[in-house]
């Protein structure tokens, strides 16, 4: 009878046990183990917001790293543009990138957006906008609104799908338009129908001017630098962006 290595057999059940000889997840399971890697970031009561998303940025990075030429890697690094603002180390991995990368429609159009961000940041003029009236569907600029009353005006890129667009209006927006000291102007984009808007403008309580952009297919997003959904920008009477970003408080506190 052969003799048994009862130490191997040992060893081979504990590596087994411990996942020594574990099988490689899949794009799915990596997915999901990423993602709630990143959840447990943004539970930290501790970190400004600038801090989780850097934390969070550094998780997707590693995870790009190892998922350059997959689907993953793919939206490993569209999370990336979200997220960061270092233009110059995004380009070079954006160029170094595989096929993949390069024919993702998506991530060409946030390229786009994160680099024109530099000419609609604080202290640029706010470049002219023009769509159709929300409710009348006439056509609709925002130099409509911008100077006339002499208060800073708020734009609000958003859409009635986006979840923590209706929460920042009903949080924030219903109750700052009221105060009376800014103005402020929605831009829905992303809509395919503007019948969502107007439902959505309904429930919300909305009462100020809402400018429709129209779909997805739309690159006014893109101009404008707008890469993600809400975006605020706060306008001086004069038109010039005296501040940016996703969080309205952020923004008010500007003035």
């Amino acid at each position: 009878m052969k003799k048994i290595d009862f130490l191997a057999v040992v060893m081979a059940v504990v590596l087994t046990a411990c996942g020594g000889h574990s099988k490689k997840m899949t794009l799915a399971e990596a997915e999901k183990a990423l993602d709630e890697k990143v959840e447990l970031i943004y539970q930290d009561t501790t970190l400004t917001g600038d801090e989780l998303d850097a934390k969070a940025f550094e998780l997707y990075y590693e995870s790009y790293k190892q998922h350059k030429s997959d689907s993953l890697g793919v939206s490993n690094f569209k999370m990336m543009l979200l997220l960061g603002n270092d233009l110059a180390m995004l380009e070079r991995l954006y160029a170094e990138g595989d096929t993949l990368l390069h024919t993702s429609s998506s991530a060409r159009k946030l390229m786009a957006a994160l680099a024109n961000q530099k000419n609609m940041s604080a202290g640029c003029p706010f470049k002219e906008l023009v769509g159709v009236d929300a409710l009348s569907g006439d056509s609709l600029a925002i130099s409509s609104f911008i100077g006339v009353s002499g208060k800073p005006v708020l734009v609000d890129f958003w859409s009635s799908w986006c979840g923590p667009c209706r929460q920042s209006i009903k949080d924030h927006l219903i109750d700052i338009y009221k105060e009376g000291k800014i103005d402020i102007v929605g831009v829905a984009v992303w809509e395919d129908s503007i019948d969502d808007t107007r439902k959505a403008m309904e429930s919300l309580g909305i009462t100020w001017p809402v400018i429709f952009s129209g779909g997805r297919e739309n690159t006014m997003t893109t101009e404008f630098g707008v890469e993600a959904i809400p975006t605020l920008f706060l306008v001086s009477p004069d038109g010039i962006i005296i501040s940016r970003g996703h969080n309205v408080e952020n923004l008010i506190e500007a003035l």
